[in-house]
C-alpha cells in the first residue's frame, strides 16, 4: 500500500456571532459510498434495542461529508430509552460482520448511551453529529473552551481500552485499527491542551497537529510523528508500546494538569 503524505486538510469549527459554535454536520452533506453501510448500522442498533432505540448518529467527517477513503473511520452511537443494565453490549461481533460485507471501510466505532444519559458528556457529541434515525435530541449552545474536551478527561480509561481491545484480537488488521484509534487519541488531546489558550476547535487531525505543535514546539516531531501513523498505521506492537509508553504517557502528565470540567 502506498503511503500517505501529510497534507494540510482540515478545518475549525465555526461559530456564530455570539461565539457559540455551529454544527458542521447535515444529512445533505453524508457521501453516497457511505448511504449503504449507515443503512445497515442502523439495523443492527433497531434489532439490538427494539421498540427502545430512540436515536442513532454519525459524527465526524462521515457526518461532514469530507471523508476520505482508507483514513476516516465511521463514527456512530445510539441512544436507548432503556435501563443502563439492558444496554450494554460487545459490538465487536457487529463489526466484523460488517468488515466482511464492507471490507473497503477499515474502521466502525459503534455505542450506546442512555437517554437520561444525554446531560452528562454527550451534550458535546451532539454538537458534532447528525441524526439518521429516530428524534434527534436538542441541546443548548456551546462556546469554545476546555469544557469541549472529550478525551484528555477520560486519557486514562483510554489507555485502558488500547490494551483491552489488542488482548481481544491481536490479528494485523485488528493492531492497524487501533494504531489508528490510538494517534487519533493523541492528536485530538493535543489540541485539547490548548483549547482555553487558543479558543478554536477541531476534530480533524492537520489542524490538531498543527495548533499543539504552535504551543508545543519542542513535541512537535513526536505529534508529527502521530499524526504520520494515523495515516500509515503500523501492526508492529513493541513500536506502538513503546510510543505510548513515551509520548502517550507525556500527554496523560500534561493533561493531569488541568482540571477538565465537562459542560452541564
Amino acid at each position: 500500500m502506498n503511503k500517505i503524505e501529510i497534507k494540510p486538510i482540515g478545518d475549525f469549527f465555526e461559530t456564530d456571532f455570539d461565539g457559540y459554535i455551529i454544527n458542521p454536520t447535515s444529512l445533505d452533506k453524508i457521501q453516497l459510498e457511505y448511504k449503504d453501510i449507515l443503512n445497515d448500522i442502523v439495523e443492527i442498533y433497531k434489532k439490538r434495542f427494539g421498540a427502545k432505540l430512540h436515536s442513532v448518529y454519525v459524527r465526524g467527517s462521515v457526518a461532514k461529508g469530507t471523508a476520505i477513503e482508507n483514513i476516516s473511520d465511521i463514527d456512530t452511537w445510539c441512544v436507548v430509552n432503556d435501563l443502563e443494565e439492558n444496554i450494554k453490549t460487545s459490538w465487536q461481533l457487529y463489526k466484523k460482520e460488517l468488515f466482511k460485507k464492507y471490507p473497503e471501510f477499515d474502521d466502525i466505532e459503534m455505542g450506546e448511551t442512555l437517554l437520561g444519559d444525554i446531560g452528562r458528556g454527550y451534550k458535546i457529541l451532539l454538537h458534532q453529529s447528525v441524526c439518521i434515525y429516530g428524534e434527534s435530541v436538542n441541546v443548548p449552545k456551546k462556546k469554545i473552551n476546555s469544557q469541549l474536551a472529550m478525551h484528555a478527561p477520560n486519557f486514562e480509561e483510554r489507555f485502558d481500552w488500547f490494551v483491552d481491545l489488542i488482548e481481544k484480537d491481536t490479528s494485523p488488521a485488528n493492531i492497524r485499527r487501533k494504531c489508528v484509534w490510538l494517534m487519533k487519541t493523541f492528536l485530538r488531546i493535543g489540541l485539547e491542551l490548548t483549547l482555553d489558550r487558543v479558543g478554536k476547535y477541531s476534530r480533524d487531525l492537520y489542524p490538531c497537529y498543527e495548533i499543539f505543535s504552535e504551543y508545543y514546539p519542542e513535541k512537535e516531531p513526536e505529534m508529527r510523528r502521530a499524526l504520520y501513523l494515523a495515516l500509515n498505521p503500523i501492526d508492529d506492537l513493541n513500536i506502538l508500546n513503546n510510543f505510548k509508553e513515551d509520548f502517550g504517557n507525556w500527554l496523560l502528565q500534561e493533561s493531569q494538569k488541568q482540571e477538565w470540567k465537562i459542560y452541564e
